[in-house]
């Protein structure tokens, strides 16, 4: 046995490597079963985690996650070359030393992901205040009008560019450093870590392929924001991407937080995105309640708005050969860490019961709050 294991102990070492990272992985699996457990362990490991290497990342300018990326799938690439050569050459025990590097060098990442953002998708509830209130249909359509006409003025406010698109008035940093100064402004033991710098992408042109706005990458602690994307989509892209480096894992929950921040942003440029990306889910609800009503309401909006949703439209469809392809993943991703996919990311429209009334959806009942002036975050 002695010589067996001192003949391949190379081998022996990988697998007891291997174990150990398994391990590993079932523990923090089980952590993440328990609700209490996952909000003890964001606030206070993964806590310590992003305090530790957060600050240490700013100081680096480029994306380091994409960086990764790549070195990840060369490196694969690569073993599984070596390891077919290997074998053509007849070398079978090196071939198998390879082959029992990748899954090592997989647990090893599930290991590091699972200990980062993997757990924190099972803490608690986001904790804004919503209204619960049941809101009589005439109400709730004078409300939609309400956020229509604010909308509007807001829109009056900015400027738009021939192609009918929204003018940034701010650089990348102008912007990143204002969206810092929002989110600084919302005191809550819920949030982790500190408010760091969001970066542009390295491949922006790829990722607009695969539709992707921007990412949140749990183990280099970095959000790196896509910014080819329409300039009414900035904004509430990068506090999305801001709300998960702050411990929101949940997809849905960093769409409420950025939309949060952003409708109560006294910063047009801001609230303008904020609106160009949830009041969908009112005009919705104005049709729902009354469908001539709604459309009445629908066309009110300036002409600059529609010219701009537009613009966005027409650039997402100029990229779509890849769009399937990452919706794929996205979905097979979410379901693997928080139970749930890419239909997180959108409203779920309101339901009417059988009784004639309303359960609305999240982002009315933001709406609501903000209109009654009952929301908070604790």
């Amino acid at each position: 046995m002695k010589n067996f294991i001192k003949k391949h102990c190379f081998i022996f070492i990988q697998l007891v490597i291997s174990l150990i990272f398994l391990i590993i992985l079932i523990i923090l699996s089980l952590i993440k079963l328990s609700v209490n457990a996952s909000e003890w362990y964001t606030r206070n490991i993964y806590n310590l985690y992003l305090n530790i290497f957060s600050p240490i990342n700013r100081f680096i300018p480029f994306s380091i996650t994409e960086i990764v990326f790549i070195l990840f799938i060369l490196s694969i690439v690569s073993l599984i070359v070596a390891c077919v050569v290997l074998l053509i050459k007849k070398r079978k025990e090196q071939a198998l030393q390879i082959i029992l590097f990748i899954p090592l060098l997989s647990l090893f990442a599930l290991d590091l992901y699972q200990g980062t953002a993997g757990i924190s998708y099972s803490r608690k509830s986001l904790p804004i205040s919503l209204y619960e209130n049941d809101v009589a249909k005439d109400d709730a359509l004078k409300i939609v009008k309400y956020f229509v006409d604010d909308f509007n003025y807001v829109s009056s406010l900015l400027t738009y560019d021939e192609s009918g698109e929204v003018i940034c008035p701010y650089s990348y940093e102008e912007l990143n450093d204002i969206l810092l100064d929002e989110y600084c402004k919302i005191e809550s033991s819920y949030l982790i870590g500190s408010n760091y710098n969001t970066k542009k992408m390295l491949f922006p042109t790829l990722y607009s392929e695969f539709h992707i706005t921007g990412m949140f990458f749990s183990i280099t602690t970095e959000s790196i924001i896509n910014y080819y994307i329409p300039n009414s989509d900035l904004p509430f892209t990068m506090l999305h991407e801001l709300s998960h480096s702050r411990g929101i894992l949940r997809e849905d929950d960093a769409q409420l937080m950025a939309a949060f921040i952003s409708l109560s942003s006294d910063i047009p440029f801001v609230k303008y995105s904020g609106y160009m990306n949830t009041i969908y889910s009112m005009l919705n609800l104005a049709r729902l309640i009354d469908e001539e009503e709604g459309i009445k309401i629908n066309n009110s909006l300036r002409e600059e708005i529609f010219l701009d949703s537009q613009y966005s439209s027409n650039f997402w469809n100029k990229y779509h050969t890849l769009n399937d392809i990452a919706t794929f993943f996205n979905d097979l991703y979410l379901k693997l860490f928080s139970n749930d996919d890419t239909s997180s990311y959108i409203d779920e429209p309101p339901v009417v019961n059988p009784d004639g009334k309303i359960s609305y959806s999240t982002y009315q009942k933001l709406y609501f709050a903000f209109y009654f002036e009952t929301i908070s975050f604790s």
